[in-house]
């Protein structure tokens, strides 16, 4: 009889020690989206959301052709004429939501065709979704079209999209175009927003250097490049 409550510490020492192991291989699943979302395709491969956000894990990640082949397998899905177990008002928006982040990857890869193609097809089933009219503003200064660019950027605005990505992007299409005390309040919009952005940082010291003012393009730039080491 002495022998048995050791037994069962023993045994409650080791159910806890399961669990404790579950709950860490859950949470660490939880904290990396890579591992969370291709856990959710593993086991429910035709969930369109899934991999949806897979592709966007990945795109975050910088790994765009694993991305790309997870976006346009959510699209396969959403071609599915069947509603699924979503909505067909909630399967519209999430089909906006891939084209609009397929066109992402084809921006930062260079496929300006397909960037803009993608971010188009996710204006015309979202109108009021903004961050496509970005993607189509960063594309056409990324091809020299930078009055076109402007535009974008202005109904990005108009429609609520404010952060440093708008402005810095904004300011440089503005500065291409001579227009370069728009661009400095724009870039300085971006600052307000996130004063260690070194990019913005950098954009305002060539802007300044343009109108001849050397020592506050001097300290932006110095600014930049103590924030770029920090990174």
């Amino acid at each position: 009889m002495a022998r048995r409550p050791a037994a069962v510490r023993a045994l409650l020492f080791l159910v806890l020690a399961l669990f404790a192991v579950a709950t860490w291989q859950r949470n660490s699943t939880w904290d990396n989206p890579i591992r969370l979302w291709t856990d959710v395709v593993n086991k429910s491969p035709d969930s369109m959301r899934g991999w949806g956000n897979l592709g966007n894990a990945y795109g975050d990640a910088k790994k765009y052709t694993i991305a790309e082949s997870c976006l346009r397998r959510a699209l396969t899905l959403a071609d599915d004429k069947k509603p699924g177990n979503i909505s067909l008002k909630k399967k519209k928006r999430l089909t906006a939501a891939i084209h609009d982040n397929l066109a992402l990857v084809y921006r930062e890869t260079g496929r300006y065709d397909k960037a803009l193609e993608h971010a188009n097809i996710s204006l015309a089933i979202n109108p009021s979704r903004p961050s496509p009219l970005v993607t189509l503003g960063i594309t056409y200064s990324k091809i020299g079209e930078d009055a076109r660019a402007i535009e974008f950027f202005e109904q990005a605005w108009a429609q609520g999209m404010e952060n440093v990505d708008v402005y810095n992007n904004w300011a440089v299409s503005a500065f291409n175009l001579g227009k370069v005390d728009l661009a400095i309040s724009l870039l300085q919009k971006a600052l307000r927003l996130n004063p260690d952005h070194p990019e913005t940082h950098y954009n305002l010291g060539i802007a300044y250097s343009s109108k001849g003012m050397l020592q506050e393009a001097r300290q932006e730039m110095e600014r930049a490049m103590w924030l770029q080491q920090k990174k």
